[in-house]
C-alpha cells in the first residue's frame, strides 16, 4: 500500500504565465494557430519559469522540504520523470547533484522516461507496486521539464513549464492509493510524424476508444473528482459525457497553464483541494506509445 503525503509545484504569479500571442519565438506559433488553440482548446496562456531546468525542479523539492524537513535526515527514493530524451544529460549525475544540494544525501534516485506525459502517473503506479512488495523507504516523484525548442510543439495544447514533487509513504498519508493501471499498446510507439500513413489513421481512430473503455473499466465512485492531464479540452468533455462524469472533471488549469508535461495531474490535484471536499479521486493521463495511466484516490480520514 502506498500514500500521498503531500505535493508540491512552482510558485504561481501572473508574471509567470505569457499569453499565446506573445510566444510566436519561444513556440513557433503563428496567428492562425494561436487563434486555434483559443478557439477549439480554450487555452489562452501557458507558465513559463524564468529559470534553468534545475533550478526549476530545485524550487519544488526544496518547498516539500521545508514541510517535511525530517526528509533530510532519512533514506529514500526519488523517480524523476519526464517525455523528452534530450532534457538532461547522461554523461552527468545532475540529479545527484540536485539531491545533494537539496540536503538529501541518504536518497538515491533514477529517471523514468516512456517518452510521454503518462509517465508521472506511471512512476505513481511503480512506487506504489514498489511499496506493496516490501519497499519501507519514502518515494518522492518529480517531475517538470522546459519547453526546450518549437519543434515540441503540440496541435492540441502549448506546452507550459512548471515542476511538481509529490511524497509517497508505504503506512501512512493524507491520500491512500487504492488502485493503479498502466495500459500500453504497443503498436503505436513511433513518433506520429515518422508512422507511415496508414499506421497514424489507425492510430488516431484507436486512441479515443481505447483511452475511453480504459477509464469506463475503473471503478470510480459517483461523487469522485477526476482529474485529467491538461491536453485537449474538447476530448476530455467527450470522456466526461461518455463516462458520466458530469462537472466532476477538474479542468481548471488547463486554459491559463498549458500542457505541462508529466506535471499537470499533480497541479490539477493541488488546486482541486482547494476548491472540492471530495474524499476520492481518479488521476489519468494519455501518453504516446500509446499508454494510459491512472490511479485512484482516498482520502485518509483517520
Amino acid at each position: 500500500m502506498s500514500y500521498i503525503v503531500d505535493v508540491t509545484c512552482n510558485e504561481r504569479s501572473p508574471a509567470t504565465l505569457y499569453a499565446l500571442s506573445s510566444l510566436s519565438d519561444s513556440h513557433a506559433l503563428s496567428d492562425k494557430e494561436v487563434r486555434v488553440l483559443q478557439r477549439l482548446y480554450s487555452q489562452h496562456s501557458v507558465v513559463m519559469q524564468p529559470y534553468a531546468h534545475s533550478d526549476m525542479l530545485n524550487e519544488a523539492l526544496n518547498a516539500l522540504l521545508i514541510r517535511h524537513a525530517d526528509l533530510r535526515e532519512a533514506e529514500g527514493l526519488v523517480i524523476y520523470t519526464k517525455t523528452q530524451t534530450h532534457n538532461t544529460l547522461f554523461d552527468q549525475d545532475w540529479l545527484g547533484t540536485l539531491l545533494t544540494e537539496a540536503g538529501l544525501i541518504r536518497w538515491s534516485g533514477f529517471t523514468l522516461s516512456m517518452n510521454h506525459c503518462a509517465s508521472g502517473l506511471s512512476a505513481l503506479h511503480l512506487a506504489s507496486r514498489l511499496h506493496a512488495h516490501g519497499e519501507t523507504r519514502p518515494i518522492i516523484v518529480l517531475c517538470g521539464e522546459k519547453s526546450l525548442a518549437p519543434f515540441n510543439k503540440m496541435s492540441v495544447s502549448a506546452l507550459g513549464e512548471m515542476a511538481t514533487a509529490t511524497f509517497l509513504h508505504p503506512t501512512q498519508g493524507r491520500w491512500r492509493i487504492t488502485a493503479s493501471e498502466v495500459k500500453h499498446l504497443g503498436a503505436y510507439y513511433a513518433s506520429p510524424e515518422h508512422m507511415k500513413p496508414e499506421t497514424r489513421r489507425s492510430m488516431m481512430e484507436t486512441f479515443y476508444p481505447s483511452l475511453r473503455d480504459f477509464l469506463r473499466r475503473q471503478m470510480v465512485c459517483k461523487e469522485a473528482t477526476i482529474l485529467p492531464y491538461n491536453l485537449n479540452l474538447p476530448i476530455l468533455k467527450r470522456l466526461a459525457l461518455d463516462c458520466g462524469w458530469g462537472e466532476r472533471l477538474y479542468v481548471g488549469n488547463l486554459s491559463s497553464l498549458g500542457h505541462t508535461f508529466c506535471s499537470d495531474v499533480f497541479i490539477n490535484f493541488i488546486t482541486s483541494l482547494k476548491e472540492t471536499d471530495s474524499n476520492n479521486a481518479l488521476m489519468f493521463a494519455a501518453g504516446m506509445g500509446m499508454t494510459f495511466s491512472a490511479v485512484h484516490l482516498k482520502r485518509n480520514t483517520l
